[in-house]
């Protein structure tokens, strides 16, 4: 490494010196910063996953019983469908996972945020520039805790 040194020119050298510590302070402070910024910007994007989510899983009742002639049916549905109904998640949980995916979505992209900060933001990846994907895929795929799902009976 000091034969590498020695070979670039003195002029060379300051420039070299000055680019590693303005990327070591970008890795160091900007990027967590960045990150943290890029977590808050997903959390709203990830909550509104997460109600879809839930509208998905509301089972509405069929009605079937006032077709087939037999009323009586229509209230057993109705008594089944709340036994199935999934727990609603309160406003503090939903902001709990979503931290926690958009956390788990950045935790490898540190590097790639120091690039980002040190270039002033001309430079990109492509991976932070697909955070909120990344944490929405993270929120489903059950890493932060298990979502709400129909209940199974028996």
């Amino acid at each position: 490494m000091i034969d590498w040194l020695d070979k670039l020119p003195d002029s060379l050298t300051g420039a070299v010196a000055a680019g590693a510590v303005w990327f070591a302070f970008n890795y160091a402070v900007l990027a967590d910063r960045a990150m943290a910024k890029d977590q808050a910007v997903a959390a709203p994007t990830c909550s509104a996953a997460l109600d879809r989510h839930q509208r998905g899983l509301e089972l509405g009742p069929t009605g079937i019983g006032s077709v087939i002639g037999m009323p009586g049916l229509d209230q057993i549905e109705r008594e089944v469908l709340k036994l199935v109904k999934p727990r609603s998640l309160s406003d503090e949980e939903k902001r709990d996972l979503c931290i926690c995916a958009a956390r788990a979505a950045t935790r490898t992209l540190r590097f790639d945020y120091a690039v980002h900060t040190a270039s002033f933001r001309i430079i990109e990846p492509r991976e932070i520039a697909g955070v909120q994907a990344g944490t929405i895929t993270t929120l489903m795929s059950g890493l932060c805790g298990a979502l709400p799902s129909i209940r199974k009976l028996g």
